[in-house]
């Protein structure tokens, strides 16, 4: 496969730290894990909920109805624990860890996981420090004035490390996309770069 080609006006916007970087579900994808395994897409995480909460049925409907049958069989609190369990154990790929390499206006993201939380934490010299957002009720002058060279760090659907709670519930059902938008980070940035699959190559900006 060749080398990603990034817009031109793109491709000035990161250099100045003016890019909003969004990760969506496929920017997990290629991450490592102790098994070897993906971390699961929607669907896949739709069967292992059937298969461990509704005796392996319904795989045939959404991953939002599905969540929200889990949550009426056996609670929130176990769902959310299970879900942790899935995804806790995934750590950066490599192209992850070129992320902490580049000034970045914020960053955003709809994925529980924390293996972007890792790959700044595991760099030697990151030109930004991650300050985490989970809900609107955070201060961002105050928690950014915590660290050197804070960089704004939004987790829209929840986050692994706050499953416990009630305010901020992993975003699954269907009623959750509903009531979360009173608790929900704003998002805004100058330009907001999409980094959807793994093959996308941030070299190619430098």
């Amino acid at each position: 496969m060749g080398q990603t080609v990034l817009p031109s006006a793109l491709v000035d916007a990161v250099r100045a730290g003016d890019a909003m970087l969004f990760l969506g579900a496929g920017a997990s994808r290629g991450a490592k894990h102790p098994k070897g395994i993906n971390p699961p897409n929607g669907n896949q995480l739709r069967d292992l909920l059937c298969d461990k909460f509704l005796n392996g049925k319904l795989k045939d409907r959404s991953l939002a109805s599905v969540g929200q049958y889990c949550v009426t069989e056996v609670g929130l609190n176990p769902l959310q624990t299970y879900i942790r369990e899935v995804f806790i154990d995934f750590s950066p790929a490599p192209f992850h860890e070129l992320i902490p390499e580049f000034n970045w206006h914020s960053i955003a993201t709809t994925n529980y996981d924390l293996i972007i939380d890792r790959a700044y934490r595991n760099h030697r010299s990151p030109l930004q420090s991650p300050v985490k957002f989970v809900k609107d009720s955070q201060e961002i002058e105050r928690e950014s004035k915590k660290v050197a060279h804070p960089l704004r760090y939004m987790k829209l659907h929840g986050c692994l490390d706050f499953i416990s709670d009630a305010e901020i519930p992993l975003i699954l059902t269907t009623d959750q996309y509903v009531t979360y938008a009173k608790n929900v980070c704003g998002v805004h940035a100058p330009s907001n770069f999409q980094l959807q699959r793994s093959e996308v190559d941030l070299r190619a900006v430098k």
